[in-house]
């Protein structure tokens, strides 16, 4: 199946699973840092969850990764719930999309960490924030950081970054966004 079709049945499931618990649930943050060396994009941090219900709720949580015919899937992949983070939560995979359960309890927060590494094509990364715009709302504040060994020459963003900073052999460049509605992918364009 074309790749296009597949994004296209990816983001069909994302919104029937986000418009279900849209109403009860919010995810209204994420402190993400990604970084690129000679092989692989990595992509650790945390993602923020509510849920506005007097009651508990456990839904299904869809997390979708890039695809294509140049690079591997993701060949690592944990997530943890803030509140057990000695125990990675249970992951389900199928084709570019993995899943996993959250539990929240009533009128809460929960803080997941999720850490993937994928392989990448020498040329460009990229990390999905299309499917935000399936919440209904923007992210209330979403903060991104990319570690680059200066080897790495950086030719363009999708989204150009606030600031950057050099420490010893490594650029970190910087993005704070507030009520933050992706029109794009974050995509990172580079030659090695």
């Amino acid at each position: 199946m074309p790749i296009k079709y597949q994004y296209l049945i990816v983001s069909a499931l994302l919104v029937f699973a986000l418009k279900s618990n849209a109403q009860s649930l919010d995810f209204f943050r994420e402190d993400l840092t990604f970084e690129i060396d000679s092989a692989c994009f990595y992509v650790q941090g945390d993602y923020y969850f509510r849920n506005n219900e007097k009651r508990p709720r456990e839904i299904d949580i869809l997390y979708p990764v890039p695809k294509n015919d140049y690079t591997k899937l993701v060949d690592t992949i944990m997530v943890f719930d803030q509140k057990n983070i000695s125990k990675p939560l249970d992951l389900s995979v199928k084709d570019s999309v993995f899943s996993f359960k959250l539990f929240l309890n009533p009128v809460s927060t929960s803080i997941l960490k999720v850490f993937y590494r994928q392989h990448h094509d020498g040329k460009s990364c990229r990390y999905i924030l299309l499917t935000t715009q399936k919440w209904g709302k923007p992210i209330e504040n979403a903060r991104y950081s990319l570690v680059v060994k200066q080897n790495i020459k950086i030719i363009s963003f999708s989204y150009p970054p606030d600031s950057m900073k050099q420490f010893g052999d490594s650029i970190v460049y910087f993005w704070d966004k507030k009520n933050f509605m992706p029109d794009r992918d974050f995509i990172i364009y580079f030659d090695e």
